[in-house]
């Protein structure tokens, strides 16, 4: 659920079969579910804050990423997006 900040209202993006159990049509550019990390992403975009950037000059010597791309355990490829459908 989004509200404010640009977000158009009244917008469902996506489609479930009759009994909500499957996902018909994700509802955007990508062939799979919107992930949480497209969540962060749209709103770091919504803040002005680009979050395709790393930060490599941090106190414990670790680069950071805003969004990961491939997760632990997870999908081999996370696209690197925020959900365009909501402002669009």
């Amino acid at each position: 659920l989004f509200l404010g900040g640009g977000v158009k209202p009244g917008r469902v993006i996506g489609k479930t079969d009759d009994t909500c159990s499957k996902v018909i049509d994700v509802g955007w550019n990508y062939k799979e579910q919107i992930m949480k990390d497209h969540d962060t992403s749209t709103i770091y975009s919504a803040l002005g804050i680009d979050y395709s950037k790393k930060i490599v000059d941090t106190p414990s010597g670790r680069a950071y990423e805003y969004q990961q791309t491939a997760p632990l355990g997870g999908p081999a490829f996370i696209p690197l997006a925020e959900i365009e459908p909501l402002f669009t």
